[in-house]
């Protein structure tokens, strides 16, 4: 297993994004797969999934358990494209939290240092000084 180290090129500096491709490609092969084998093995012993493969068919149009080979096939695409779409949205889900999350905490870290002189930091990390015009900054003298 390796650890992300700063060149990697999922590393922003502040830390891991998600590859959201490679996760969607990857959810939606596992769901695929997922499917395809208990309807597979539904073929060969009718009552194995039943109850799985019923939920997937109130699901996906034009999926039938245990409708011959080309449910499973279509079954199976359903399956792929419904993983590959969780996987695209989990991994943006992650990747603009996380973003947001550090943005929050890289203001908070730089607001602690000023306070013992009356400054302030907003959520981008800009200091403003004093208390009553935070809209002011010491850099510009605005």
């Amino acid at each position: 297993m390796k650890l992300a180290t700063a060149a990697d090129p999922h590393m922003n500096g502040d830390g891991i994004n998600f590859n959201v491709a490679a996760l969607a490609l990857a959810a939606g092969t596992f769901w695929g797969a997922a499917i395809l084998l208990v309807s597979v093995a539904n073929l060969l012993w009718p009552d194995y999934g039943r109850l799985f493969l019923d939920l997937a068919g109130s699901m996906y149009p034009g999926y039938q358990p245990g409708g011959g080979a080309g449910s499973v096939i279509v079954g199976t695409l359903y399956g792929f494209v419904d993983g590959a779409v969780a996987g695209a949205v989990i991994g943006w889900m992650y990747n603009t939290l996380a973003a947001a999350m550090r943005r929050r905490s890289y203001g908070l870290a730089h607001a602690s240092r000023g306070w013992e002189r009356g400054e302030r930091a907003d959520a981008t990390g800009r200091r403003s000084a004093g208390l009553f015009f935070p809209w002011s900054d010491r850099r510009t003298g605005r």
